[in-house]
């Protein structure tokens, strides 16, 4: 097969334009170091990449604590978004290591998303405060983490200014 035959059939490159990308494929893989599989390092395993197809996503570093905190979509719960904290060593962590900050009957999304909106944000530097958009009611919740009381979830926004469907 021509170059433009066996790389341009699915890029639709010229022979020219798959040449040059041979060859930078080449130098990207020369600079790979190679290890015998499984032999590195990694908190993100196979099994907790595939298992039910879990997404992750907003990945936040909070300044203070150095947690590492991100938003989990579980289809096998029906599509829900859980806020989720990497602490392996928790007694209830999942195989990603991860522990639910966010409560149970909580579903952290937005109906904004097209717009650029985030379904959650997190407090300043030294807060243990979280802000989520709680799907049900797209009201805004304010979460305080780690919180001695173990305190609920408080709305932010006021009811009646909520579009209800």
């Amino acid at each position: 097969l021509s170059p433009r035959k066996s790389l341009g059939l699915t890029f639709g490159l010229t022979s020219a334009e798959a040449s040059v990308g041979r060859r930078t494929l080449g130098s990207v893989c020369n600079m790979v170091t190679d290890s015998p599989f499984g032999t590195w390092t990694s908190p993100i395993t196979s099994k907790a990449i595939t298992a039910g197809s879990v997404g992750i996503g907003s990945l936040h570093i909070d300044p203070s604590s150095g947690d590492l905190l991100w938003i989990e979509g579980r289809p096998q719960e029906g599509g829900r978004y859980v806020i989720c904290k990497y602490d392996p060593d928790a007694r209830i962590s999942s195989e990603r290591g991860a522990v639910d900050v966010s409560p149970k009957e909580s579903n952290v999304r937005t109906r904004v998303h097209e717009y650029g909106g985030g379904a959650v944000t997190f407090g300043g530097k030294g807060s243990k405060e979280i802000y989520y958009s709680e799907f049900a009611t797209q009201r805004l919740m304010k979460l305080v983490q780690d919180s001695p009381d173990g305190s609920e979830p408080t709305p932010v926004t006021v009811r009646k200014f909520v579009r209800q469907r």
